[in-house]
């Protein structure tokens, strides 16, 4: 695979190259040859984002030359997702209701696509109670 020489006898026929007219045909000439020519290709690299839209590189390479390889050439670049995500959570807001049984919410978040973080997300909303508006009421006297 790859390029190399050829070369061949060159003589004139007096035995003597001064007797031969002009100059002597070349007796050697480069070749190519393409037999057993294919791409080596490396392991993929690990993806430069831990978590998220990362890029995965590896090695390729012909022996021969690029041009000596058949078409088309390995990739050598590609788009990973890294999975080591962290659920993003923040604080709940205060209860629905200022008197009795309600519930808060909180936003959760993962930075990537959720499949990329651990199961199970973050409660979004839990039950809570908040008296601070409670008040006694009156009825009419009888």
């Amino acid at each position: 695979c790859g390029g190399h020489l050829q070369v061949r006898q060159v003589s004139c026929q007096s035995g003597n190259p001064a007797d031969c007219l002009g100059s002597a045909p070349a007796s050697a000439q480069q070749c190519f040859n393409r037999d057993g020519c294919n791409w080596e290709v490396g392991l993929w690299a690990t993806c430069t984002a831990s978590c998220g839209p990362g890029v995965q590189t590896r090695s390729v390479l012909c022996p021969g030359g690029a041009a000596a390889c058949p078409s088309p050439e390995p990739q050598r670049e590609r788009v990973c997702a890294g999975t080591m995500c962290e659920w993003k959570v923040w604080d709940y807001i205060p209860c629905n209701t200022t008197c009795g049984t309600g519930y808060s919410t909180r936003l959760v978040q993962c930075p990537a696509d959720p499949a990329a973080c651990p199961a199970p997300a973050p409660a979004l909303l839990v039950a809570c109670f908040d008296s601070s508006g409670c008040a006694f009421t009156t009825g009419d006297w009888s």
